[in-house]
Order: structure tokens, then C-alpha cells, then sequence
């Protein structure tokens, strides 16, 4: 849960070696989370404020809820696959910390 959303399980900073790959099988099980307070926040949202806003928020919050963690992978694979020639320099891009113009313009098309 940890690792996929805000929410702090535990006050350890580092995981173990092996204890992300042993979280794996829980992954859907915290998507279906994610998903239920979308869910709530879109029933909640819907009583006072119009369809657009309340789609805008719930975008922001999905992004919110995660970390951006799928907006930077997003970010980061289009930036591999525009700026490299080849496999090493595609993965050295993706590995970069900052977005180039291909991850940005995916971000934007993405929202």
C-alpha cells in the first residue's frame, strides 16, 4: 500500500530486499481501494458541483491518491522511446529524473 499510494503502513523508510515482489498479489487489492474512494468522492462530488469540476477533482485525485507514480512512468517511457537511439540510452533516459518534451507532452494529453 505503501509504495502504490500516500498512505503509510509502516514508519519504515526502505523496504527489505524482496518485500515489494512478496506485496505483489496485494496490488489489485489496493487499485480496488484506490478505486472505491474515487468512487465515494464522485458520489459526494456530484451532489455539489458539476459534472466538469468533479471530473477535474477526481482526476487530481487519482493523482493525488498514487503519487503520480503512473503519470512519471508514463513520463518517463515516452521519454525513453522519443529520445533513444538505442536499448541502453533509452533505458538511461527513462532512468533520468527529469521529464523531456515527450514526457510532458504525454502529461498533458494524459489530462
Amino acid at each position: 500500500m505503501q509504495f502504490l499510494t500516500i498512505f503509510t503502513v509502516s514508519r519504515k523508510q526502505r523496504p527489505a530486499e524482496g518485500d515489494l515482489a512478496k506485496s505483489l498479489p496485494y496490488f489489485p487489492a489496493v487499485g480496488f481501494l484506490i478505486g472505491l474512494c474515487l468512487v465515494y468522492a464522485d458520489q459526494a462530488l456530484a451532489w455539489v458541483l458539476p459534472h466538469t469540476i468533479s471530473n477535474a477533482l477526481l482526476v487530481l485525485l487519482a493523482i493525488v491518491l498514487t503519487r503520480a507514480l503512473h503519470v512519471d512512468g508514463l513520463a518517463d517511457t515516452l521519454d525513453g522511446f522519443m529520445g533513444g537511439a538505442d536499448r541502453e540510452a533509452k533505458l538511461r533516459i527513462m532512468k533520468d529524473s527529469s521529464i523531456g518534451t515527450a514526457g510532458a507532452l504525454g502529461i498533458v494529453f494524459l489530462l
